[in-house]
């Protein structure tokens, strides 16, 4: 950042990461059970022997990009929901109220862990 904060320089990093396993697409979910929006647990193993694939998505009601997500994961939840896909909402937010009203105003009828 430039001294008087009108220019940033990015650079490559010369770290080297190395990417946990379990971090990677495909590998098992860690097991848990949460309470949901509707404060009903949810059980990342329910209804195991019918679903195949589970979505883990991450959002919250003040964060923009996820919000404009909403309506390809509504699409995406709608055509293959009955081919063994399971979609868990992770909601991040605090306010349990402001979180309902989002997940209602985006149409989103799949479980959100809360």
């Amino acid at each position: 950042m430039s001294p008087d904060g009108t220019r940033l320089t990015v650079r490559s990093s010369k770290a080297k990461v190395t990417m946990k396993p379990y971090l990677s697409p495909g590998y098992p979910a860690p097991q848990f059970t949460s309470k949901g929006l509707d404060d009903d647990p949810i059980d990342l193993t329910e209804n195991e022997a019918e679903t195949r694939y589970i979505l883990l998505d991450f959002w919250a009601s003040w964060c923009g990009p996820c919000r404009a997500e909403f309506p390809c994961l509504r699409r995406v939840y709608a055509r293959y929901k009955n081919h063994g896909l399971r979609i868990v909402g992770i909601n991040l937010d605090n306010d349990r109220q402001q979180a309902l009203k989002a997940a209602k105003d985006g149409g989103l009828d799949y479980r959100h862990v809360f």
